[in-house]
């Protein structure tokens, strides 16, 4: 499926070779799987490769940012309906914050390395790329 979706001729003929539209239908749900693995294996790998995942849909389309606003949303639901008290709210938040911190680091980092024009000025040339 992944195949075809990606080397598909009419997806490849509607979208340009650059923004392939089945690259970001795969790219925003396995970074969302992959950023909501790790809450039960507590497992860094898993939350960096959600990042790379994550870049690679910004990379592809700035619409692949949705992917951030879905896993807050995730997080503030799984903070709502908590059944575990062994643990205090705080310290699941505080973790919580830092796997979102480290998602959303390393997926810029991936983003900056698919865009050689921002090496220059990764910070203020990532801040430009949003606001256009």
């Amino acid at each position: 499926m992944l195949f075809f979706l990606t080397f598909d001729p009419l997806v490849q003929l509607m979208g340009s070779k650059a923004h392939l539209e089945s690259f970001l239908t795969l790219t925003i749900p396995v970074s969302l799987l992959l950023f909501a693995l790790p809450r039960a294996r507590n497992s860094l790998p898993l939350t960096l490769s959600a990042g790379v995942v994550l870049g690679l849909a910004v990379a592809n389309r700035i619409n692949g940012g949705v992917a951030v606003i879905a896993a807050l949303a995730y997080m503030a639901v799984r903070w709502c309906s908590r059944r575990d008290e062994t643990e205090s709210i705080r310290s699941a938040i505080s973790r919580d914050i830092l796997r979102l911190g480290c998602f959303c680091l390393v997926g810029w980092a991936v983003f900056i390395l698919c865009f050689p024009p921002l090496w220059k000025s990764p910070l203020l040339g990532f801040v430009d790329f949003l606001y256009q």
